[in-house]
């Protein structure tokens, strides 16, 4: 068929331009998705039970895999390697021919009516053979490999997961719709981290290996290896091949490969990557080696028969004992005693529906298993009971039978036995609604088990039983090895062994051959390779210029870092697929199509083979750059949700509908993370990095928004700052318009009230503490911000008080008594022991200020002292230094506090050096009474005014250190700030009077007519400074009048402008700069108690912070009204009913279905949007189709008529009025 199709390769071009021009018909390729699938479901009701995932997932999917088949239709191995990966994923479809017409017609049906004339009978031919290989191909590798796959995967789980069966089963049930699933995204990242997890264990193991390999036990005695990795290393080392650590390279690759088995590419990439790390080992790889020890690690891993029927035996024993035993114990002898006969009781339908009943629910309790699962187990007993006579010929067989494993039940746990059957037959009889079971028969089967239970085991016949009843499929359950186990595993085996045989030798040769070649390449060739790159690129796929918008240097980067990465993919493989796997993720916030790399990579080949001749350069260029695409193309693809296709439009409705299909239980994980492989990106933080802010503002809503059904509550909170702990850093830093909105969604208020009192639930656990429990850094990042209006936030208000009163106020009030005493001090030692009038102090009065002095500068000075030099040797070790005119400034002296503390340190140094007591005692001198403390002694006179000075200055900043008090009410530290803001106003003001002083002091002093008693500049600075301050005397303004008129007038002016001009000018600055500051006071005033908080917390005890934690009790679920539990990781307070008006619920209730997997049902509101988003669409057509169509004919008008028709049926749709509907018309015909 194929071969038919490239005969004609004519027909390929047209066929690709049909696709695009079909794709660009509509505003997205997911809309055309939709649009096909709505075709087909019209067309084939029937096809619609196929997909289970929701029909905008669906689409996404079928465009990216129609897509990419039509690309690859130019290229016949590509095709076929494409549709054979694709028929892989569609494993778990059951396609047939008769399905793949139906999809077929419905495709190129609606393909026609939406090209027209555009879809001819070569666009019809080629499509039609392409979409019957492609349908033929699904329906050969589903009927030739599906089994095989299955039973591949269904072993290594079990293999890989240990012993733990439970998991072992629970993974083993088949999905119900395969790779189009939604619930393969968490199975890929469970299988991430399994495989994380088995690699480290396999580095472990492989440091260990050597000890194994000779014998010598690790810790003392041999560890029992448990692990696949664990039992690959130990085989290895039993068979002789512990020295080959090649095959712990193919170990840590293993896992990718056995669970893309069925994805030929993802298999192929796996396999290129694996041999570029053999590639670096020395030694000599035998690779049927790995195949032996991996097939025997399978073999000692996977129980066989006899093992798993003893397990099987074992966990149904282990399951149900004391529920379940009286029950059927009394359901078994009885039919017992009555023969082969009654052994329809084991099958009677009332029978099984209370005992089934009961098992359902023991067996959710004690295993991993859903109700629903073993309710169809339970299902599947009953009919195969029903239609084989299982039950009765188990029960036909004498109870008297021995048991060999049985052991004998001594005759008093027989008696309690019995008598506790004759107690609860009462209750048992009211749970079991059969006439056939009626108290005389159950007794008279109860008494006959005296006899019986000696002589058998009583649990075998039991549990023969109850493996009928659950209809136990074992070979399901339970992964024995055997011969189909040794064909499938060889058969992976064959194809991954033939992928890296293919490969072995060459990655070396080839990482040689280009890296000569580039290192010994002419500047001039380099040039031209990266610089002719992309023009090239625009010449085979024009469509690409679109999506480049850099400029031409930096395009000449990328392509320079492109070429790079060839020559470090060989070596470096294992970080290069992580570096390349990250920028992959960053393309899908690009919204770059897959389908721009082979183009790509096809110029680049282009280039180089212009520039040599060498094939082996050419050839390893051309294989590293195709691993490369093909590592973008997986990450790009498994990275394209659909909210980073709403992202990308910056649409709301686009995320809302992406989040329609999105389930409730992964909602927020959809929002915030994207992995692939070890690499993640936050579409959230993608969003904002973009500018994308209405899709920003939206999702942050959707995380915050508490939604409710019948069994749970859901809030994004946790998980929000699980994955972005920093997300008020962020926030501030990059998109401080969302941080109100982070800040309500915190917050939920009853809507009903109670005494005046509303319920308030604070959801503030991390704002206050970190993921490993310590403070978290939100308050000092919220400082640092330094927005007023958001640190006045109710929500921060709340636990930033917490942090203040709970913990931070004891602290402060601590470290302030200290100052306060040496405050204290300090004005008692300099102003009020000390006498100024002249008179001689007492003797005690000197002691007294000599001892207090004393305590002063050894308690203040050197404190301040050694504080100041651990600060600055920390800034200075740390390299915090800041040059202020070229002098190296520590920066913790940055803060007003620290350097008020600098320079009141310096002072006191000052007034120690010059102490007056201290300078009379080393100089000898006594006083006049001969008593040796004074202050008058000769030596000390010539320093006391200095030492005044100091003293004043240390005086007037201690009382303004002590202005920190403030912070304990909120109204007065706003006044302190307010008149600290004003005096920046002052200073100007102070700035223009001095200017205008010296101004006209020197113009003044310039003017002949001088006054006689004032001679020089400097004497008219003094007059004016007086005259502008008012201290100047009326008399001596009569003087100068008197003296110089000339002189007068400018003395005049000087005094109007100071006066009239510089005073009402100031008086105006400061009311105008009070206005402003007014309004944010308090908040500036919180920022203050908040930068004081977070820097006096750093200094609390581990045994505090923990005993705070617990008094909150954070983790102890709030309730939302009365009797309503709802969420923990908050704190409940009642507040006035008035302060925050509540009309509607902010907890978004609903009905039906509460599967955590099940999507929230779409809102009223939501319905409605769309609704008037089409209308909006319909407007702008009919506005368009009203600038362009003339209206001189009759059909024109009636073709015209159309968007009319649909636009008066929009608003029918929405129920609007109909006039303004026809004047819109009008209008547009006008």
């Amino acid at each position: 068929m194929m071969d038919l199709f490239y005969r004609g390769r004519a027909a390929i071009p047209p066929v690709q331009e049909a696709w695009n021009a079909f794709c660009g018909e509509f505003e997205s390729r997911e809309a055309a998705g939709e649009m096909f699938f709505t075709s087909l479901f019209d067309a084939a009701p029937s096809l619609q039970l196929l997909f289970k995932s929701p029909k905008a997932v669906v689409a996404m999917r079928f465009m990216i895999g129609i897509s990419s088949i039509i690309a690859c239709c130019s290229h016949k191995v590509q095709l076929k390697k494409e549709i054979e990966a694709q028929g892989f994923r569609h494993l778990e479809i059951d396609v047939t021919s008769v399905r793949v017409d139906f999809f077929r017609e419905a495709f190129l049906d609606l393909m026609e009516e939406t090209i027209g004339s555009r879809f001819n009978s070569n666009v019809r031919a080629g499509l039609q053979t392409l979409i019957n290989y492609a349908g033929g191909a699904f329906i050969y590798i589903r009927r030739e490999y599906a089994g095989r796959i299955s039973l591949i995967l269904r072993s290594w789980n079990f293999a890989s997961k240990g012993s733990n069966d439970a998991e072992v089963m629970a993974a083993d049930e088949e999905p119900e719709e395969g790779a189009e699933d939604e619930g393969d995204k968490e199975k890929e990242t469970n299988a991430n981290e399994v495989k994380q997890d088995n690699n480290v264990k396999t580095t472990k193991a492989s440091n260990q290996s050597g000890a194994r390999s000779s014998g010598e036990p690790s810790d003392g005695q041999m560890k029992v290896p448990t692990t696949f990795n664990e039992m690959v290393l130990f085989n290895a080392s039993v068979m002789g091949f512990g020295a080959n650590t090649w095959m712990n390279i193919i170990l840590a690759q293993f896992d990718d490969m056995v669970r893309n088995v069925a994805n030929s590419s993802r298999l192929q990439e796996e396999c290129d990557v694996v041999s570029l790390v053999l590639a670096k080992y020395r030694g000599t790889i035998n690779l049927p080696d790995f195949k032996a020890v991996t097939l025997a690690s399978l073999r000692s891993l996977l129980p066989e028969g006899t093992e798993r029927r003893q397990r099987e035996a074992l966990e149904i024993r282990d399951l149900h004992q004391h529920p379940l035993r009286d029950l059927l114990n009394r359901v078994v002898t009885y039919s017992a005693i009555e023969g082969e006969k009654n052994g329809c009781l084991m099958v009677d339908e009332d029978i099984l529906r209370n005992l089934g009943y009961r098992l359902v629910r023991r067996l959710a309790k004690v295993t991993k298993f859903s109700k629903s699962r073993w309710k169809r187990q339970l299902e599947t007993g009953q009919r195969c009971a029903a239609e084989h006579g299982w039950f009765g010929d188990v029960i036909s067989e004498p109870l008297t039978e021995e048991e060999d494993t049985g052991t004998e039940i001594s005759t008093r746990v027989r008696g309690d036995l019995l008598e506790d059957e004759r107690e609860d037959t009462a209750s048992v009889e009211s749970e079991i609604h059969c006439d056939s079971c009626d108290e005389v028969n159950l007794g008279r089967a109860a008494s006959r088990l005296d006899s019986q239970i000696p002589d058998c085991r009583f649990w075998s016949l039991l549990e023969r039983n109850l493996s009928y009843l659950y209809g136990m499929q074992k070979s399901k359950h339970f992964c024995e090895w055997d011969s189909s186990h040794e064909i499938a595993w060889g058969w992976l085996w064959e194809n991954i062994e033939g992928l890296l045989s293919s490969m072995l030798g060459k990655p070396r040769q080839q990482e040689h051959a280009l890296g000569n070649f580039f290192r010994y390449m002419e500047d001039k060739d380099s040039q031209h390779l990266t610089q002719r790159l992309f023009p090239v690129f625009f010449e085979l796929a024009p469509a690409g210029q679109d999506f480049f918008q850099q400029s031409t240097t930096r395009m000449y980067f990328i392509s320079g870092r492109i070429i790079a990465m060839t020559v470090d993919m060989y070596a470096t493989p294992r970080k290069m697929v992580e570096e390349i796997s990250g920028i992959g993720l960053r393309h899908v916030g690009y919204a770059i199509p897959v389908e721009m790399f082979p183009p790509f990579v096809s110029a680049a080949v282009g280039l180089l083979q212009e520039l040599t001749t060498n094939e082996l350069a050419i050839e390893a260029f051309r294989w590293s750059l195709a691993l490369i695409a093909k590592i973008l193309v997986r990450a790009i693809t498994e990275g394209s949700t659909l909210v980073m296709k709403a992202i990308n439009t910056n649409q709301k409705i686009m995320l809302d509908k992406a989040m329609e299909v999105t389930s409730r239980g992964h909602r927020a994980s959809e929002l915030l993370s994207i992995t692939v492989g070890t690499q993640s990106i936050s579409p959230f933080y993608w969003a904002i990095d973009s500018g994308a802010t209405v899709c920003a503002v939206a999702m942050l809503e959707d995380l915050l928004t508490i939604r409710a059904d019948r069994e749970a509550y859901y809030f994004g909170y946790d998980t929000l700052f699980t994955r972005h702990p920093e997300a008020v850093q962020r926030l501030c830093a990059t998109a401080p318009t969302l941080m109100p909105t982070l800040l309500d969604g915190l917050v939920w208020r009853s809507r009903q009230t109670k005494e005046g009192f509303r319920r308030v639930n604070y959801y503030v656990k991390h704002l206050i503490q970190d993921l490993d429990g310590n403070l978290s850094m939100n308050l000092e990042w919220l400082v640092a911000h330094g927005d007023p209006k958001i640190i006045r936030h109710p929500t921060v208000v709340m636990f930033a008080d917490l942090l203040w009163y709970k913990l931070a106020s004891y602290k402060f009030v601590l470290s302030k008594l200290y100052f306060l005493l040496m405050l204290v001090i300090f004005v008692t030692s300099q102003a009020i022991i000390p006498n100024h009038t002249g008179q001689q102090q007492t003797r005690e009065e000197l002691t007294v200020m000599f001892v207090l002095r004393i305590l002063n500068y050894l308690g203040m000075m050197c404190k301040l002292i050694f504080s100041s030099l651990r600060k600055t040797c920390s800034d200075c070790a740390n390299g915090n230094i800041d040059k202020s005119f070229c002098i190296p400034i520590p920066a913790h002296l940055r803060s007003t506090q620290e350097a008020a503390n600098f320079i009141l340190m310096w002072l006191l140094i000052v007034s120690c050096a010059q102490e007056p007591l201290l300078l009379c005692l080393i100089f000898g001198q006594t006083g006049p009474d001969g008593f040796p403390l004074t202050t008058t002694c000769p030596g000390a006179e010539e320093f006391m005014a200095s030492y005044s000075i100091a003293t004043f200055l240390a005086m007037m900043i201690y009382w303004g250190l002590l202005l920190d008090l403030a912070i304990f009410s909120m109204r007065i530290s706003a006044y302190v700030l307010v008149c600290g803001r004003m005096l920046a106003e002052v200073a100007l003001f102070v700035c223009a009077l001095l200017s205008l002083i010296v101004a006209f002091a020197t113009s003044i002093s310039a003017l002949y007519f001088e006054y006689p008693s004032v001679e020089g500049a400097h004497v008219w600075i003094d007059v004016l400074l007086q005259a502008a301050l008012e201290m100047f005397p009326q008399e001596n303004y009569l003087e100068i009048a008197a003296s110089s008129v000339i002189v007068f007038v400018p003395v005049v002016v000087f005094v109007f402008v100071v006066s009239i001009l510089l005073m009402n000018l100031l008086i105006a600055q400061l009311t105008q700069s009070y206005h402003d500051a007014f309004s944010n006071m308090q908040g500036y005033a919180r920022l203050n108690r908040a930068a004081i908080t977070a820097s006096t917390l750093h200094s609390v005890s581990r045994k505090r912070w923990s005993a705070f934690l617990n008094g909150l009790a954070m983790d102890t679920p709030l309730e939302f009204n009365e009797g309503d539990v709802g969420l923990a990781g908050g704190i409940q307070v009642l507040e006035p009913a008035s302060a925050h008006p509540v009309f509607e619920d902010t907890i978004k209730r609903y009905g039906g279905s509460t599967d955590p997997q099940a999507p929230w049902p779409r809102e009223v509101v939501e319905e409605a949007e769309d609704r008037l988003a089409k209308l909006e669409k319909t407007l702008s057509k009919i506005d368009g189709a009203s600038e362009t169509e003339e209206w001189s004919s009759p059909r024109a008008k009636n073709e015209a008529a159309a968007p009319e028709q649909a636009a008066w049926a929009a608003g029918a749709a929405l129920h609007l009025p109909a006039w303004p509907w026809t004047m819109t018309m009008t209008r547009s015909r006008d």
